[in-house]
């Protein structure tokens, strides 16, 4: 073997030692039961910083750190997608979003149903608040109404507090 030919063998085996060992500092967050694509989100950018991209991989990773009920709601899935396919990761992450992921009227009933203001700050209810609204569902109006509703009495005017919110 030439000189150029054994040093890019070790380049390569330098390379792939550095993706093993970057695939092994994944950091999987715990499964997000009530949010499952900002979950992804999270878990993607997991992959990224490791440099993980195969399909196969992230596949694996995600079902080896799945809590036992989730895993079985995607038993499916398990039992039926090859994991080396190359879409495996992706027909994973839809049957996990499809079947953790809210409906319009179950978010609509939660953000109707939520308590007052409780121990919290106001800005954590309407940090709440607004992750339960799907995009652009909800006037404007209509949402500050709610908030305002779960505030102290001392929190906001009366019913003309919503003017200037269009």
């Amino acid at each position: 073997m030439s000189d150029n030919e054994q040093q890019d063998e070790r380049r390569q085996e330098q390379r792939e030692d550095k993706h093993a060992i970057a695939a092994v500092s994944v950091k999987m967050p715990e499964f997000w039961t009530d949010c499952p694509v900002r979950w992804f989100n999270r878990l993607e950018s997991q992959f990224r910083l490791a440099n993980i991209s195969r399909s196969s991989t992230k596949f694996d990773r995600t079902v080896a750190y799945l809590p036992v009920q989730v895993s079985m709601s995607v038993a499916h899935i398990l039992d039926n997608v090859d994991p080396a396919a190359a879409d495996s990761f992706d027909r994973l992450k839809a049957a996990l979003c499809k079947g953790f992921t809210r409906s319009r009227c179950e978010l609509a009933f939660e953000l109707h149903s939520l308590p007052g203001l409780g121990d919290r700050k106001p800005m954590e209810l309407m940090r709440h608040l607004t992750m339960l609204i799907p995009d652009g569902d909800v006037p404007r109006t209509w949402f500050m109404a709610l908030f305002l509703m779960r505030l102290p009495a001392s929190g906001h005017e009366g019913p003309h507090c919503g003017q200037g919110l269009h």
